[in-house]
């Protein structure tokens, strides 16, 4: 399914755009004593979710998984039976995009109300419901009469997932909290706008940083076979500390908004640099443990030698820079929180596209070192400038009416 996954990338980023505008936009709410604006934002955010669903559906008729599979050259009888299988996986992939991103926009209303436990224990339910559903779906269970799907099965099983959990959250945000959805209302062209101001630039940062690594992968393809697995495997393993970096970025989103819906832009920039600096304090520890025992690590995953070899010193090179790709995803955080996020996107696209030339300016001396330290770079140059914009940032979200007069 490794062929799937840039596809899937996008899938998930039309999510987002949604999501982290109305994350940033419900802090905000939050933060001025309005949560009954909240109701609001959600069913904004779901009515955006589902105008992009629907544009992802209009490419299914027009061939556009084919056209995807053409383009990463899998167009031959020798790839018929990878491009099946993924053509069914991208097809009820595709058919469950809302439900996913109503699930995360939900989701984000319970973030922006800085509630994170109810959506984790959602979130946990669904995966539980995916791993169990799985399974019969992807193998089949003729006894319960249901049919081998392949891999359309784990799509659908997700589709499932996302489903239940959209609706489990969104009882839990009316029912628990009080936060009134009106589900036929029509949204606020103003509404619309700040969430899409908001997310749209991240979603497509997102695609341009992807972008960026199918780009790099071929340069990796040119220094040796299994350097690009050795990045996979190496990817897999960095995506644990990925993941704790993530909360923190949730938290610099949400303090920030909520303070600048106080109109209280100083202590705004003081959570994010506290949260910048709890991030970084984190992963040093974790970096250099990493560091230490990279070879160890990657010789449990592959028996390889020339992939763990590469692995580990991958490993090595960005658990040197763990801190700093921490603080650069807090800051990240905190620039949507104040609802800037287009430096977001000006950093991605002219830092990720040089780690390509990057990398084959040292490839000659360093080999495949060389790679691992353009990212390395580019992710110090990319924690820089987001520090940069946030301290400079207009902060788009602060609620100026409430800000403290100067008298005190």
């Amino acid at each position: 399914m490794g062929a799937t996954s840039f596809a899937m990338w996008i899938i998930f980023s039309l999510g987002e755009v949604a999501s982290v505008g109305v994350h940033a936009v419900s802090s905000n709410h939050e933060g001025a004593k309005e949560r009954q604006k909240i109701g609001a934002t959600v069913v904004a955010g779901l009515w955006l979710s589902g105008l992009l669903s629907v544009t992802a559906l209009a490419l299914l008729p027009l061939d556009g998984i084919g056209a995807y599979f053409r383009l990463l050259g899998l167009g031959g009888e020798a790839s018929a039976e990878v491009r099946a299988a993924g053509h069914g996986y991208l097809w009820h992939t595709v058919l469950g995009a809302f439900p996913m991103a109503a699930a995360g926009v939900v989701a984000s209303g319970f973030k922006g109300m800085g509630l994170m436990r109810p959506a984790l224990r959602v979130t946990a339910l669904s995966v539980a419901l995916n791993a169990l559903v799985d399974p019969f779906l992807i193998w089949g269970c003729p006894p319960l009469g249901i049919p081998r799907m392949g891999p359309a099965g784990a799509a659908i099983a997700t589709n499932l997932s996302s489903t239940l959990a959209f609706f489990l959250l969104a009882r839990g945000l009316g029912r628990d909290f009080r936060v009134s959805i009106r589900w036929r209302a029509r949204p606020k062209l103003q509404e619309l706008r700040r969430i899409a101001s908001t997310g749209l630039p991240m979603a497509m940062s997102n695609v341009l940083f992807t972008l960026s690594y199918v780009a790099l992968g071929r340069v990796l393809t040119g220094l040796g076979p299994v350097h690009l697995a050795a990045l996979g495997l190496g990817q897999r393993l960095e995506s644990i500390q990925y993941t704790i970096n993530e909360a923190f970025a949730a938290a610099a989103a949400t303090l920030v908004g909520q303070w600048l819906g106080a109109g209280r832009p100083e202590e705004a920039r003081k959570a994010a640099r506290e949260t910048v600096k709890l991030s970084a304090a984190v992963n040093a520890p974790l970096g250099l443990l990493c560091f230490l025992l990279a070879p160890g690590i990657i010789g449990v995953f592959t028996s390889d030698p020339l992939v763990a070899q590469a692995a580990a010193s991958y490993l090595m090179f960005v658990a040197v820079a763990s801190p700093l790709a921490a603080a650069e995803l807090a800051l990240e955080g905190a620039l949507a929180g104040a609802g800037d996020t287009l430096p977001t996107l000006a950093a991605g696209l002219v830092l990720n596209s040089a780690r390509v030339p990057i990398a084959l300016l040292l490839a000659p001396k360093m080999g495949v070192q060389g790679a691992w330290l353009a990212i390395v770079l580019t992710t110090a140059l990319k924690a820089a400038v987001k520090h940069l914009a946030f301290e400079r940032s207009s902060l788009p979200l602060l609620v100026k009416a409430k800000a403290p007069s100067s008298d005190g």
